[in-house]
């Protein structure tokens, strides 16, 4: 029983390569106690659970060589985040559907939810033009007296115990100003989504 089960779980890790000959745009998805995972450790957990899943990832130069991951920017420590994209490079062509069996060694909480081939005169993600926006759900009783003066009618929505509010920037300074205690500000649920202009 013990080798049938060592056989059905056996995976072959790809070849070590240096070359980027392909390059994929993925989307992840961070959840739950996953938006405790800071971004130096989430790029490694990314790079374990790529090889552990067979991807064909490249490689960069030198005596340390880098996994050829790069997000388009961090994501703050404890910010959930919907649709974070990042690229990837790779030393030969997977089927986009094969990306998806990271998922399986990924930590709960933690997700690629879509997969692309990057455009072929793409110069790589950092000088890519991004919209960021948030999403921020606020119990009532953690806000100041007088919230609804400081907010534009349009970027929320009420409800009975707490609000739902809609940024296109950073939100901490915003909740400073808008909750009774400081303390609270990374308390709030914040949703982080960006979209690519490609």
């Amino acid at each position: 029983l013990s080798r049938k089960l060592h056989d059905e779980h056996k995976i072959d890790l790809p070849v070590f390569k240096r070359e980027r000959n392909f390059r994929l745009i993925l989307y992840l998805e961070k959840r739950g106690n996953g938006r405790l995972i800071g971004q130096n450790d989430l790029e490694d957990v990314l790079h374990r659970c790529m090889r552990r899943a067979g991807i064909p990832l490249s490689y960069s130069q030198g005596f340390s060589p880098k996994p050829y991951i790069s997000f388009k920017g961090a994501v703050p420590l404890g910010v959930e985040c919907s649709a974070e994209p990042f690229e990837v490079g790779l030393w030969k062509e997977v089927d986009l559907k094969e990306i998806f069996k990271t998922n399986r060694f990924l930590p709960r909480g933690i997700r690629i939810v879509s997969a692309s081939k990057a455009p072929t005169d793409f110069k790589g993600i950092g000088k890519v033009k991004s919209q960021e926006s948030y999403t921020l759900h606020i119990p009532k009783e953690w806000l100041k007296e007088g919230w609804k003066e400081r907010l534009n009618p349009q970027t929320y929505i009420e409800a009975k115990q707490k609000i739902t509010v809609f940024l296109t920037e950073r939100p901490f300074a915003f909740l400073e100003d808008l909750l009774k205690d400081r303390k609270l500000v990374r308390c709030v649920r914040v949703v982080k989504r960006t979209t690519l202009s490609l």
